[in-house]
């Protein structure tokens, strides 16, 4: 099974730990912090989320070992484990109440592919319903030749409901700006009209309650030696899965 179904009850606790007492910004929606049942349907939804760990050759004495979190064959990234556990908290949310939740995150590539696929995979885990969960990225336009052509632009309705903006300015980063004016300025009218929740989820803890995934692997899987330090080197992009484990 995926590491997140493997540590559901560890991850719920560590979300309830960050969220619970922060308050949204200026009023604005997130969905709470449970996440839905583990069903067989759920499982499969998580199904991508493995984890791999493979040895290395060893260096000038040292043992080297590598852990691998991008898995999944139609993301390559590890902001898959970040991104499913955010649309399973919009999939509880929109079974606990029947509204609908609009994803809206800026990104240079990664997390909108990994966002794109969690709400596609929970589309057809029969989790939701188009109608009812939809995501709205927005990228630079270099990122542009990065992102994955699945059902979310190839089926039209799909299409419709989960956009990709693209940003063609020359500051690829001011995609953070854009989508945080779109929420001070447009939020309560998209919202209104769309008869949906605008969900901004570029929020560290909403990264953190999933890269902790790194630090319980380790300690399952291959923990260090009580008489042997250990070095561990991480490449991150935003710092946020550095910060989780």
């Amino acid at each position: 099974e995926g590491s997140l179904a493997h540590y559901y009850d560890q991850i719920q606790a560590t979300l309830k730990e960050l969220l619970s007492a922060r308050s949204c910004d200026e009023g604005e929606f997130t969905p709470g912090v449970d996440l839905p049942l583990l069903t067989l349907p759920m499982r499969e939804y998580l199904s991508v989320s493995t984890v791999a760990y493979s040895p290395v050759r060893s260096y000038q004495g040292k043992r080297l070992a590598l852990l691998d979190l991008t898995r999944n064959p139609a993301t390559m990234t590890t902001k898959t484990l970040a991104s499913l556990i955010i649309v399973a908290r919009a999939i509880r949310f929109i079974q606990d109440t029947g509204q609908r939740v609009s994803i809206l995150t800026p990104s240079s590539a990664n997390k909108a592919i990994a966002i794109r696929d969690a709400v596609l995979r929970a589309i057809k885990a029969g989790l939701v319903r188009p109608d009812q969960l939809n995501a709205i990225v927005i990228v630079p336009v270099s990122s542009v030749p990065k992102l994955r052509n699945t059902a979310l632009s190839m089926d039209s309705e799909l299409r419709a409901r989960n956009p990709v903006a693209v940003y063609h300015g020359t500051v690829p980063g001011d995609v953070k700006a854009i989508a945080r004016e779109v929420m001070e300025t447009h939020r309560e009218y998209l919202e209104k009209n769309g008869k949906t929740n605008l969900w901004y989820t570029l929020q560290l803890e909403n990264y953190l309650a999933a890269d902790v995934v790194r630090a319980l692997s380790e300690a399952e899987f291959f923990p260090p030696a009580v008489d042997e330090p250990r070095l561990h080197v991480h490449a991150v992009s935003s710092a946020y899965g550095l910060l989780g484990h």
